[in-house]
């Protein structure tokens, strides 16, 4: 299932005068958040949250969730799950359901997934980081304001007044309560998940309590104050175990090619330089598998060049082209030439061309994109499909 997170990220726009409009208590100690004003630090391995909200969600596919979202309003953190409607019961925050997945977003961009697995039947709980699970990520788009629409409707079992407003140029129309009686409102700062939750304008802080866009509809159902904790004493990085098992593998793959001798005394060069390469690959995966590790793939460019290193396609394609040669030349060199054979040799030097045509296409991917591994690895992506599609020779 597919998870949104929308940060509405909008510029100050003038102040627009009107008379202060009178808020509800309850929904006064709603849309208290320190966050906005000035944020704490997460400093322990309980992760506190004093709102819950349940919202109906319908994504771009057209297929509907509940969604549980938990916000800290002093530092800024929000946790969130999601199932089949009525899967979820009150939203309970509970580490022994065997289906448990919970997932925390940090405002300095650090995410963690919390989960149940089992292992020979025992449940075991794991946590994930952004270094082996990328979340779909959406920034709202800059120098926007919304406006309001006139629309007005109450929400929410506390039955709040709250008024529609639309940004036309993103086809976006968001349901906002708190002081709502401006026709125009500028967006500084947002913490929630999936479009709901809360954000600071140039009007004071509202709360989001429904969103429509491209991205689907997302309706909250019930917003209430509360002490909800959850300790994650227990949960193991599920990374070490990645990395350890990525590493091993990579190092077996080195002795082996290590070990290989050479069987070939005409185009022994080539098996050499084909050996050399495969080395040379494997160590540069081994190098980029230990940078990725060196933080966050959210924002932190050593890890993401890490990880692009450790992924790249073009080193692939050049153990190809040398393979390609290689066979070539033992086919020439072959004295029982064979009319199958003679087929084999021809698809090889037919696919040639269209080997080094796909190995320059990366080449000029890394030129255009220099200094940016994550749309170098993204480009060269496209690419893939080429290089799948060449014809296999046998």
């Amino acid at each position: 299932m597919k998870r949104f997170l929308v940060l509405f990220i909008l510029p100050i726009f003038g102040y627009i005068s009107a008379q202060p409009m009178e808020i509800p208590q309850n929904l006064a100690q709603l849309i208290n958040v320190p966050f906005f004003v000035n944020s704490t630090v997460q400093n322990s391995m309980n992760y506190q949250f004093d709102k819950k909200i349940k919202v109906e969600a319908t994504g771009a596919d057209g297929k509907k969730y509940d969604l549980f979202i938990y916000i800290n309003t002093s530092n800024g953190n929000v946790g969130s799950f999601s199932g089949k409607p009525g899967s979820l019961g009150s939203g309970e925050i509970n580490p022994d359901n065997e289906k448990f997945r919970f997932t925390i977003q940090q405002p300095i961009g650090i995410i963690n997934t919390f989960y149940n697995t089992k292992i020979k039947k025992e449940l075991v709980h794991r946590y994930t980081t952004l270094n082996s699970e990328i979340h779909p990520m959406e920034m709202g788009q800059l120098h926007t304001t919304i406006e309001k629409t006139g629309v007005e409707k109450r929400v929410l079992p506390q039955d709040f007044s709250a008024g529609e407003f639309a940004d036309p140029g993103r086809n976006l129309r968001t349901f906002l309560c708190g002081a709502i009686n401006h026709n125009q409102l500028s967006i500084s700062k947002f913490i929630g998940f999936a479009t709901i939750g809360y954000v600071k304008t140039n009007h004071g802080i509202l709360m989001v309590v429904e969103n429509t866009s491209a991205d689907g509809h997302f309706k909250a159902v019930s917003w209430q104050n509360g002490n909800y904790v959850f300790n994650t004493e227990g949960f193991e990085s599920s990374e070490a175990e990645f990395y350890e098992d990525a590493r091993t593998s990579i190092n077996n793959k080195i002795e082996k090619v290590t070990q290989k001798e050479s069987n070939s005394e005409s185009c022994r060069d080539l098996e050499e330089e084909l050996k050399r390469v495969k080395l040379e690959n494997l160590n540069k995966s081994k190098a980029g598998l230990d940078q990725s590790m060196s933080g966050n793939l959210y924002d932190n460019p050593s890890a993401i060049a890490g990880l692009a290193q450790m992924g790249d396609l073009k080193p692939a394609v050049m153990e190809s082209i040398i393979d390609n040669e290689l066979q070539i030349c033992e086919l020439e060199h072959d004295e029982n030439m064979t009319d199958s054979k003679q087929r084999k040799l021809n698809c090889l030097l037919n696919k040639r061309p269209e080997l080094n045509r796909v190995y320059m296409q990366m080449e000029a991917v890394e030129e255009e994109f220099e200094g940016q591994p994550a749309k170098i690895h993204q480009e060269k992506m496209k690419l893939l499909q080429d290089f799948s599609q060449l014809e296999s020779c046998r």
